[in-house]
């Protein structure tokens, strides 16, 4: 942020005196009062923050210790149902009359009652057993009463002796099951604990008026007591919520259970949030008002120069003068230098001019004096009549090869003649190409071998001239030639999906690593040097015409030999296309 503010104050010359001046205020007024805000804002926000959260943890840790006293309160009472021998005498003895049985009875249901009217976190307490000279009755249940099932579910569950928790759907409530097996009575006899649970009191320790959310979690991560009934994701509250969370470890029944306790980071400064909401909002408000006042003062203090900096912006081909009210201050002053610069200006520009004309009509005058002296050293309807009475001449004396390639040869000084536009039909450049390689299978015999295929579409194409043959020179020459075996020329001309590809390939000697790395670099860089200046020239010449709808790449052939494949976007070019029927017509009139 520095450095950006550093680059801005390096281009502030640049800017109008308007937004320099308004750079100013920004920068010396509104900045150091935003920044001294910021920080009030900042160290305001910390100390409420941190004493929000040291209240969250004094209450997570209240109704923790609440919650840990429940689950104390629940130990102590089974322990007293599996460390109390006249309960366990009770069911497991045995008895020959019911006075034998009330008589013990009494005295350990005085106790059960005890314990419930002591214990707020116990609901209800049965024992379930299968000795059938007691008396069923109160929490003593006999499980030929209809209860076998229930006991016979739990009394060969795994870890009973320990005490299993589990939640009863009929009760809606979670029940504590374990079996009594201190005393030593009849081993045919057995006792089910059944402990409900008063859920009352564990929910009542998550009271609060913070919205605080606690999940009491058993060993399973399964909710047993909770205060809310949003969804929970552990592994992500860290993100949305302040979170506290106590492992009970020490109790027997209740080992790997935990108290998870969280709230809203925003609900904790959701006050000062809004507070921060209302300060920006007035900071913006003064920000605004000031800047609207300020821009006036200096509109109105500056009229002349921005009027000045219009004039200026309204100049595009010529410079004239500016007029305004006269005033002997710095502004005037540098307005009346502006107007004689403006005429002294004038004055230097229709002297440029002068020169410039002379210098141009002198160097039209050399090139065509070059261009004559080209134009005399080889003409070309000299050679092309030339060469046509050479090939008479052969046929005279029945050598028809030598004058099929003189006929050739014309035939490429007859299509150099019509070469006065840029462009042409792909058609024209084929039948030159098939010419000169004409011409090349005469000087290389059986060496050489070549095919061009080119569809009805592509043969209208148009095309910056000379554009295949410099890539089939380099076939021919870099290729073809330096084979012993010789190889095979093709051209394969065609358009498909808007796009009109062109692709040469040889099997010749191949192209080196090294060259075409250097080819590709130049072809980025457009960088034409000695080596390889056909396939630069002619991409740099392709590239002139299509831009951006130009795709053209270079390659090696599979076995071996050379690729270069010349791909363009239709779609994207619309305006370099020739009329080909113009062309069609000179070329047959030819």
């Amino acid at each position: 942020m520095i450095k950006a503010l550093i680059s801005k104050m390096k281009k502030v010359h640049h800017w109008s005196i308007l937004k320099q001046q308004m750079f100013i205020y920004i920068i010396a007024g509104m900045l150091p009062l935003f920044l001294v805000t910021s920080v009030i804002i900042y160290s305001l926000s910390t100390v409420i923050l941190d004493t929000t959260y040291k209240e969250f943890y004094k209450e997570a840790e209240t109704a923790n210790s609440n919650l840990q006293q429940n689950l104390y309160n629940v130990e102590a009472v089974m322990n007293w149902i599996a460390f109390d021998n006249a309960l366990h005498r009770l069911l497991i003895d045995e008895y020959t009359s019911p006075i034998d049985y009330y008589e013990q009875f009494q005295t350990v249901h005085n106790s059960v009652m005890q314990l419930r009217s002591l214990y707020v976190e116990i609901e209800k307490i049965e024992f379930l057993h299968n000795n059938p000279t007691t008396t069923s009755g109160s929490e003593f249940l006999y499980i030929g009463d209809g209860l076998e099932e229930e006991y016979n579910q739990f009394i060969h569950m795994e870890n009973i002796e320990k005490g299993v928790i589990t939640y009863d759907d009929s009760v809606e409530n979670y029940i504590i099951y374990q079996l009594l097996s201190l005393y030593k009575g009849n081993p045919k006899y057995k006792v089910l604990a059944k402990v409900q649970l008063n859920d009352d009191a564990f929910l009542k320790q998550f009271e609060n008026t913070r919205n605080i959310e606690y999940y009491f979690l058993n060993s399973n991560k399964e909710i047993m007591y909770a205060n809310s009934h949003d969804a929970l994701a552990i592994e992500e509250d860290n993100h949305k919520y302040l979170v506290y969370e106590t492992y009970y470890r020490t109790a027997n029944r209740f080992g790997g259970y935990k108290l998870y306790s969280r709230i809203a980071k925003y609900a904790l400064i959701e006050d000062f949030i809004n507070v921060y909401i209302i300060l920006f909002f007035a900071m913006m408000l003064s920000f605004m008002l000031s800047y609207f006042l300020l821009r006036k003062l200096i509109n109105f203090s500056s009229k002349r120069l921005v009027d000045f900096s219009d004039h200026m912006d309204s100049m595009t081909e010529e410079l004239t003068t500016f007029s305004c009210e006269d005033y002997s201050d710095e502004v005037g002053n540098a307005i009346d230098n502006y107007n004689k610069m403006v005429g002294m200006i004038h004055e230097m520009i229709i002297e440029k001019n002068q020169n410039e004309l002379r210098e141009k009509n002198l160097e039209l005058e050399n090139t065509r004096a070059r261009l004559y002296v080209l134009y005399s050293q080889i003409n070309p309807h000299f050679l092309s009549n030339t060469l046509n009475g050479i090939k008479m001449n052969c046929v005279i004396k029945g050598e028809k090869e030598t004058a099929n390639i003189l006929g050739e040869l014309s035939k490429m000084f007859r299509s150099l003649m019509l070469y006065s536009e840029p462009m042409a039909a792909l058609w024209q450049e084929v039948d030159f190409i098939e010419t000169y390689l004409k011409i090349q299978k005469f000087r290389f015999k059986e060496k050489l071998e070549y095919s061009i295929i080119i569809d009805d579409q592509a043969r209208l194409q148009p095309i910056p001239r000379m554009t295949l043959q410099p890539l089939v020179e380099n076939s021919c020459i870099h290729g073809i030639q330096k084979n012993a075996e010789g190889g095979m020329i093709q051209i394969h001309a065609f358009v498909k999906d808007q796009h009109f590809r062109i692709v040469i390939t040889d099997n010749g000697v191949g192209i080196g690593d090294k060259q075409l790395n250097i080819i590709r670099e130049r072809m980025v860089t457009e960088d034409i040097q000695e080596s390889s200046i056909g396939i630069i020239n002619v991409y740099k010449r392709l590239k002139f015409y299509y831009g951006d709808n130009l795709t053209f790449e270079v390659e090696k052939a599979t076995p071996r030999g050379t690729k270069i494949h010349i791909d363009i976007d239709l779609q994207g070019f619309r305006d370099k296309s020739i009329e080909i029927n113009e062309l069609e017509k000179e070329e047959r009139h030819v």
